[in-house]
């Protein structure tokens, strides 16, 4: 049992140092165009990103997934400077499995077949997991984000980037234990539903 817990703590750190380097050399793709951009709301970065992609004509729409019910679009578009008609605003969600699941319905209602996903840097991983069935029939591009929060000194030397960090990618292990069990608890309901 011991060895057991020894392999698994080892594993777990190399885990982390290997997603620290893997989110630390995610680049966005700058040139293609996509049916829409998402942007799963977090930092401001990611709206202002968001909206300097539509207005670089990446895209011909915008969708913001987990917007506070507080926010207005038409401050949103004043605040960025661009017209009615390219945003929409998602106001379900509430974390990023829910930004995953709203995100979707939005793609499927509007025949989308390709996005690009805008989200913080360390949060891409995560935010890909949750598309993953979306990803088979859609096209997604990640535009990963750095905060500006977190350029100033580097963020390997901050200790609460560190920290943000640190939990972000329990949080990504959690997501794809969800989603590798999800079918054996599917199979489990399915036989006990037969027994009853």
């Amino acid at each position: 049992m011991k060895s057991v817990i020894t392999f698994a703590g080892l594993f777990w750190i190399i885990g982390l140092f290997y997603f620290i380097d893997h989110v630390s050399s995610i680049r966005p793709e700058t040139t293609l165009k996509t049916d829409a951009i998402v942007v799963f709301t977090g930092e401001s970065d990611r709206i202002k990103a968001g909206f300097s992609l539509l207005e670089q004509g990446l895209s011909p729409r915008l969708f913001i997934s987990g917007v506070h019910d507080q926010v207005r679009l038409r401050d949103l578009l004043k605040k960025n400077n661009m017209p009615d008609g390219h945003v929409m605003l998602g106001r379900i969600a509430q974390d990023t499995e829910g930004n995953g699941d709203e995100t979707e319905q939005w793609v499927r209602e509007h025949k989308i077949k390709s996005i690009r996903l805008v989200t913080s840097f360390y949060h891409m991983p995560r935010a890909l997991l949750e598309l993953e069935t979306l990803r088979q029939t859609v096209t997604v591009l990640s535009h990963p984000v750095v905060p500006n929060s977190w350029k100033k000194d580097g963020w390997r030397q901050s200790l609460p980037c560190l920290w943000a960090v640190f939990i972000e990618y329990n949080k990504l292990i959690v997501v794809q234990l969800r989603l590798w069990t999800a079918p054996l608890l599917t199979h489990v309901q399915q036989m006990t539903r037969a027994v009853i």
